[in-house]
């Protein structure tokens, strides 16, 4: 997937705590193409194993 290519680890762990504006085009493109097809809000992105690479969108806690 476009946008998907592999990074360092390092890398995604930067985008994660910069934000989801910080996510390359074709991601948001993808998140929101989700959104809008299951009529759904998304809360969190995770882009990788550790829970610090989540991207949290909403908070619902």
């Amino acid at each position: 997937l476009k946008g998907w290519e592999k990074r360092p680890r390092t890398e995604w762990s930067s985008i994660a705590k910069e934000g989801y504006a910080s996510l390359p085009e074709e991601m948001k493109i993808y998140v929101d193409t989700i959104k809008k097809h299951l009529d759904v809000d998304v809360c969190m992105i995770s882009i990788g194993p550790q829970r610090e690479d989540t991207i949290v969108l909403k908070e619902f806690f």
